[in-house]
Order: structure tokens, then sequence, then C-alpha cells
């Protein structure tokens, strides 16, 4: 294990996403979201992303139809994601918004 891969390891959950309170949670993946290469599909990311937005909006009382009620929404403006390794099927994975 290389020095860099020691210090990641010891850091926190937070330290590693580098986001303040992070909103999270696990998913594992499905057989509809992998594609030709036996991998998930690039698309499903942001539908990712989005699935967890809502439920991180929904946690403090702004759910999609509260949104559609009000007429108000909001959109992805920036994104990263850090593709560490291709995602596979049954693979566990820990989501971040």
């Amino acid at each position: 294990m290389k020095s860099s891969e020691r210090g990641l390891a010891a850091k926190s959950l937070d330290e590693k996403l580098r986001l303040p309170a992070a909103f999270t949670t696990v998913h594992r993946v499905a057989a509809g979201e992998i594609d030709a290469y036996a991998h998930v599909n690039n698309t499903v990311y942001v539908q990712w992303l989005e699935s967890i937005a809502w439920a991180h909006s929904s946690k403090f009382g702004v759910p999609l139809e509260r949104c559609l009620a009000i007429q108000r929404g909001w959109e992805i403006r920036h994104t990263r994601v850090y593709n560490l390794e291709p995602a596979s099927l049954d693979d566990i994975l820990l989501l971040g918004t």
C-alpha cells in the first residue's frame, strides 16, 4: 500500500468525500444499470445524482411534490464524479451529495 493510500484510509468519510455534512446513501448496482461493457452505464451516474439530491431535499421537507406545487425546483449546476473504477453488477456503492 502506498503512503498516499494509507493517508486516505485514515481520513474520515467527510474528508474523503470533501463535503461538509455529506448526505449519503448506500446503493447496490442492479442489472438494469449495466451496459454492454458489463459495468454501470455513464448515464446511470447522473440518474443516481438526481435520486440522491431529491432524497436530500426531502429530508429537509422539500420533496418533488412540494417543488411542483410551488412551481420551484433545482438543477444540476455543477457535478463532479470520480470514477475510481468501473461499478459492476451487485457492487455496493456509497452515494453522496
